[in-house]
């Protein structure tokens, strides 16, 4: 089964938001590119899965997309009877997937009609391509591969012991927006940052990314990180677009009232079109 962010981290699926800290803060130092057992691929493996897990809406989504066996390690109570075991992966639904077809291909009316199922992938395994489990009737786990340039909607087509089987690429970073192959991605600032400039690591596809934020930002603005995006199939890369988001204080903050308001008053200024 795919190794998943828990796994990376060490730590069990309902571990706490102090618990993931300090297991990533443990790995980071022992695996820091700059370390003597250091390494850059397992440094960027482990900033990935800290980054989704220490989130917690990203978390939610995160864990909505695991397999039913993977999100929960802990042995079934004694009053329940255990789940059942999947059935053996027959050697039809073990195979590769027989063809890549594009969103809207017309189906083959001479084939029987073929019954879908979501795919959940990450934004990595889309570019990388990867071959993930999907558990389908009765508990029976699917292998499926999926191909390098994959992209959200894609429709993948196999054949199972049951018949035709039509399942469609749902990338699962809610954060990550995939058009074409371009990444488009939203970064909150804070107002002092937006004000004065900031620097920070952007995580991309292919690792994090050192981003500088110039004075006087506003929102809405887009920083274009090239060649962060997908692989497409020529071999090209796409971009990772940032979109910033300009977030004020959750609390009422007094001395920036007394602040802003006579500055609103001595320097105003025009941000919506007359009419």
């Amino acid at each position: 089964m795919m190794q998943t962010h828990y796994d990376v981290l060490d730590v069990s699926v309902s571990a706490s938001a102090d618990a993931i800290k300090q297991a990533y803060r443990r790995l980071a130092r022992q695996h820091h590119p700059d370390a003597p057992q250091g390494s850059t691929e397992r440094f960027q493996t482990l900033n990935q899965a800290y980054e989704t897990l220490s989130h917690p809406e990203k978390r939610r989504l995160y864990d909505a997309t695991l397999a039913p066996k993977a999100k929960e390690k802990a042995p079934p109570r004694p009053t329940k009877a255990p789940p059942p075991k999947p059935k053996p992966v027959s050697k039809e639904e073990a195979s590769l997937w027989s063809h890549f077809i594009r969103k809207k291909s017309a189906p083959n009316p001479a084939e029987p009609e073929a019954r879908s199922l979501d795919v959940p992938v990450s934004a990595r395994q889309c570019q990388d391509g990867d071959t993930i489990t999907v558990f389908w009737k009765e508990g029976r786990a699917l292998k499926i591969s999926v191909p390098k340039g994959a992209k959200h909607g894609d429709l993948l087509k196999m054949t199972t012991s049951d018949g035709p089987l039509m399942g469609r690429v749902v990338v699962t970073e809610d954060t990550l927006k995939i058009q074409g192959a371009d990444v488009h991605a939203i970064l909150p600032l804070s107002l002092g940052e937006a004000i004065i400039g900031t620097r920070l690591n952007i995580a991309t596809l292919q690792g994090p990314v050192s981003l500088k934020i110039p004075p006087h930002t506003s929102s809405h603005r887009v920083f274009r990180l090239k060649g962060k995006g997908l692989r497409q199939a020529n071999g090209t890369m796409g971009d990772h677009l940032i979109t910033i988001q300009i977030v004020l204080p959750t609390n009422l903050d007094p001395a920036l009232m007394a602040f802003a308001a006579p500055w609103q008053n001595q320097h105003p200024y025009t941000v919506r079109p007359a009419g």
